[in-house]
């Protein structure tokens, strides 16, 4: 089991730096029937991130939304286990970050104690490496 953030999602419709890291995790999980989980704000976050793009008329609204057609096609599992909320507040507090929005992310690791991959060096580096589930997309090599 793997958890991916919106950052790494996108990378898997728009090309950019790490796109094809990111293809890669997701292909070597498909390949590995490794799951793929996130909290349910990950498709509010890549509607956020498609709208921006447009903000900045980087693609056009078709391209926005086949993009998000096809995010809505990738199989991730949208996890809210009872305990998420708090324990995403208690990680946000832990490591002084700004909102709690990233700390989903890290608590779907920290609860089912898998990977979380992300291309967010501001969360990274917030974490100092203290966070041991925590995996920049920048250094997946593959299998």
């Amino acid at each position: 089991m793997i958890c991916v953030d919106s950052n790494i999602a996108i990378k898997w419709l728009v090309p950019e730096e790490h796109s094809d890291r990111a293809r890669a995790l997701l292909d070597a999980a498909l390949s590995g029937q490794e799951a793929i989980v996130a909290p349910p704000l990950l498709p509010v976050e890549v509607s956020n991130a498609l709208r921006q793009r447009l903000r900045s008329q980087i693609m056009t609204l078709e391209e926005a939304l086949d993009f998000l057609r096809q995010f809505s096609r990738f199989p991730v599992t949208l996890v809210s286990p009872a305990q998420l909320h708090e324990r995403a507040l208690r990680l946000a507090h832990q490591f002084g970050l700004p909102a709690v929005y990233d700390a989903h992310y890290l608590a779907i690791a920290d609860i089912f104690r898998c990977e979380m991959w992300t291309d967010d060096q501001r969360l990274l580096r917030g974490l100092r490496g203290r966070f041991p589930f925590a995996r920049w997309i920048g250094e997946f090599a593959g299998s």
